[in-house]
Formats: C-alpha cells, sequence, structure tokens
C-alpha cells in the first residue's frame, strides 16, 4: 500500500528521533502516531507545523 505525503514526512521523523520524540512534539499519544504511520487514522493537518519542527531540529543534529 503506497504511503501519503504525511505517512511518508512523519515516518522520515520517526527515524530521526524515534517514535516517543515525536508523539511527544506532537503532543500525541504514540498510540496514534503509530496509527497515522499505519494508516489507520490521518494525522491532522495542525500537526504539520510541529512536525515540521521536529525535522527541523533534528536534521541540523544529523549533518553536523
Amino acid at each position: 500500500m503506497t504511503q501519503s505525503t504525511k505517512q511518508q514526512v512523519l515516518n522520515k521523523a520517526v527515524e530521526l528521533g524515534g517514535l516517543e520524540d515525536v508523539a511527544s512534539a506532537l503532543n500525541a499519544p504514540s498510540r496514534l502516531v503509530e496509527a497515522w504511520l499505519r494508516g489507520v487514522a490521518v494525522m491532522p493537518d495542525r500537526h504539520i507545523p510541529l512536525l515540521a519542527e521536529f525535522l527541523c531540529k533534528h536534521v541540523g543534529r544529523h549533518e553536523a
């Protein structure tokens, strides 16, 4: 099954920072983030800025 763009970006965030840290950054339970990753639920658009902020912080760490 093809992942949505949100799922792909969320998956990358989890690869970079771990599920618990992503869930914390998004103010969401880790079970819900897992559901978003599996496509069982859809991440609301209001979480996109938080996800972008998380990625910006973690991508910088991995490039340094």
